[in-house]
């Protein structure tokens, strides 16, 4: 029997979502589960089914009756949004967000008598720092008590839910340990992306969910983990089914696709992808294969000299190189120029706070650890693993780590790939999410990197990372930028889809995603000088500020285009006004873009979408394209049926493809 709309609610449940919900309350009054993990793929109504819970499963006890639901600082006020339009008496669900003032003014009681209370990942790694200092000190262990509201050792609440649960993959990682030490009845994750590289990444959510015997380490690497990343023989078709049988009973994952009642349970309307190939002119050609020829010469030296793995950070700036000159020449201007590109400051944007230099050479090895890791509670490490690095972003302890100089920070391959990556911009408001960097090395970082031409070298990176917050600065840098400025292959494709979306239907609206926001401010030149309005959603932008540009872009319109920096708007936001998406690179990783896509191809979406993929062929675009094939065949399939996991590091093979080797 399927559970009804709960009569608080100011929206009609959709049939499947009925049924979600009747699962979810299932799953709780399970003793041996009470939680579960909601796996439901990007615009099915994830938020709408976790809302319905809350008022459908209300706690019986009213001093213990608040649900703490934690989510990445953007999706704060979406959340609160949504509570205010789909509850019918939402003042009679009292709501506050623990982020800014408040998380400094409420008490522990105070903040028990909410319904609901949100709050941000990076305010649970606070809290668990404090909690460890506490731990770990015996004098005056209540100076640390008095500054934990969720960590609390008398906090208990009626239910936590983890929204975009990816957060807590890394199982040695601050979030994800804090996360475990919420005191709470019940646990739901919810993630549309709950394993997309590795068996391990879905540890960590069991371990949160409590499900015994596999929130165990020792017992998930060894009978499910090892024998995966092993796939040899019949090890891996057990540890696979195991996985599965696992995911079963803790999982609830439909698709678009997935069949209710014989029919598809929801009905999207369709979707149109378009590879939309830009050609470079003779001038970015020889640029570009000048570059590459670089960059093969670069790896086929640590090929011959046997060092490969001992330069896999290197290599991955080498093919971060590559991609940004597909984009724009101007991304990486300068570091070409130099003898000795890697020992310049790398155009890696988002490296740090600051876009600080980085030493990639700067690679400590130690022995490996199979099972240890750090322990539960975070505590010190066994004298082998004290020979390792401490990546300062997930605290795993690994074998090769880079250092950054400014600040001597030290970070992992694995969030090094992310960070150059995504280019991670911080603001003021985001120091809850990204805690490690923010603090007294600001200043320093910020004035390394505006001196960064010491030695002839300026990248687009230093000038916009020092600008940011600085109103005459940020001024000065876009009017250098515009006079210098010239159309690259890229965005002169960009502009044409642009302009025909315009001339074919003046009330369509488009997203433009980037990995890099210094693209998305070339961009900004010709979309400016062809009188198109716009607004921009980034990393350097504080939260108001984001939620202002979201608003008139849905609301108002006039304003035609959103452009968005892959990594902040590719998850959580609802962007239904746009029926056009501009992919401007392809990523690593197809469900990063699929979760951009998903902003606008989601449920509420009542017009054909269509996908713009702007790409170079012939270029390690098109490679990337391949390697995102593979990826799909491999990642996920665990989840439903036969299947497996892909690596997360690129091999020899993969690499030498990247860069156009045979």
């Amino acid at each position: 029997m399927r559970q009804q709309t709960p009569k608080e609610m100011a929206c009609d449940l959709l049939e499947h979502q009925k049924v979600c919900l009747s699962w979810l309350i299932r799953q709780e009054k399970n003793d041996r589960k009470r939680g579960s993990l909601l796996a439901d793929t990007m615009g099915l109504g994830k938020t709408i089914q976790a809302l319905a819970l809350i008022l459908a499963h209300p706690s019986k006890n009213p001093n213990v009756k608040t649900t703490l639901l934690v989510a990445p600082l953007v999706l704060l006020h979406q959340w609160e949004r949504e509570i205010e339009h789909k509850v019918k008496n939402a003042s009679s669900l009292k709501t506050i967000i623990l982020h800014g003032d408040a998380k400094n003014t409420i008490g522990l009681e105070q903040m028990l008598g909410y319904d609901i209370v949100l709050c941000t990942y990076g305010k649970l790694t606070a809290e668990y720092q404090t909690l460890k200092a506490k731990r770990q000190s015996d004098v005056n262990p209540s100076r640390h008590t008095n500054r934990l509201l969720v960590l609390h050792p008398k906090a208990k609440f009626h239910r936590i839910i983890l929204d975009e649960a990816h957060n807590i993959k890394n199982r040695s990682g601050i979030a994800s340990l804090a996360a475990c030490e919420v005191n709470a009845e019940f646990r739901l994750c919810m993630t549309g992306t709950p394993l997309m590289n590795r068996a391990d990444e879905i540890y960590p959510l069991i371990r949160f969910l409590r499900i015994e015997p596999y929130n165990e380490w020792g017992r998930f690497s060894r009978v499910i983990d090892r024998p995966i990343r092993n796939w040899k023989g019949k090890a891996v078709l057990q540890a696979l089914r195991k996985l599965r049988v696992l995911l079963r009973g803790i999982m609830l994952r439909r698709t678009h696709d997935s069949l209710l009642d014989g029919e598809p349970i929801i009905k999207l309307p369709a979707r149109r992808e378009v590879d939309a190939y830009a050609v470079f002119d003779k001038e970015q050609e020889a640029y570009y294969r000048a570059l590459e020829s670089k960059q093969q010469l670069k790896f086929n030296k640590y090929l011959r000299q046997g060092t490969v793995m001992e330069h896999y950070l290197r290599i991955l700036t080498l093919l971060l190189r590559l991609r940004q000159a597909c984009d724009h020449p101007h991304l990486i201007k300068n570091l070409i120029e130099s003898d000795d590109p890697e020992s310049e400051s790398l155009s890696t944007e988002g490296s740090t706070p600051e876009s600080v230099a980085l030493d990639p050479a700067s690679i400590t090895t130690g022995d490996a650890f199979e099972e240890d890791g750090p322990t539960e509670d975070g505590m010190q490490p066994s004298t082998v693993q004290q020979k390792l690095m401490q990546c300062n972003c997930c605290h795993e302890y690994v074998k090769q780590a880079v250092t950054i100089k400014s600040c001597g920070h030290v970070v992992c391959s694995k969030d090094y790939e992310e960070l150059i990556e995504a280019e991670l911009e911080i603001s003021s408001s985001d120091e809850d999410f990204f805690p490690v960097f923010w603090g007294r090395q600001t200043k320093r970082i910020q004035n390394e990197s505006r001196d960064a031409g010491k030695n002839g070298f300026v990248s687009m990176v230093a000038v916009r990372s020092h600008a940011i917050g600085r109103l005459q600065e940020m001024e000065d840098y876009r009017h250098n930028i515009r006079k210098s400025f010239v159309a690259s292959a890229k965005t002169q494709k960009i502009m044409s889809i642009l302009q025909t979306i315009r001339a074919n239907n003046m009330g369509e609206k488009t997203l433009v995603f980037s990995l890099w926001p210094s693209f998305l401010d070339l961009l900004e030149i010709p979309i400016g000088e062809a009188d198109l309005s716009y607004r921009r959603f980034d990393g350097s932008m504080n939260a108001t500020d984001r939620d202002d540009a979201v608003g008139a872009f849905m609301t108002k319109p006039d304003i035609k285009i959103l452009l968005l920096s892959l990594t902040a708007g590719n998850a959580g936001l609802n962007l239904t006004a746009a029926t056009q998406v501009i992919i401007c690179e392809p990523f690593w990783n197809p469900y990063t873009e699929e979760q951009a896509i998903g902003r606008a191809h989601r449920l509420g979406q009542n017009k054909e979408v269509t996908i713009h993929r702007v790409l170079i062929k012939n270029t390690v675009e098109d490679r990337i394209l391949r390697l995102q094939n593979r990826k799909r065949a491999l990642v996920g399939t665990a989840l439903i049926a036969e299947g497996a996991t892909a690596a997360a590091s690129l091999n020899h093979d993969e690499v030498r493809g990247l860069l156009g080797l045979p």
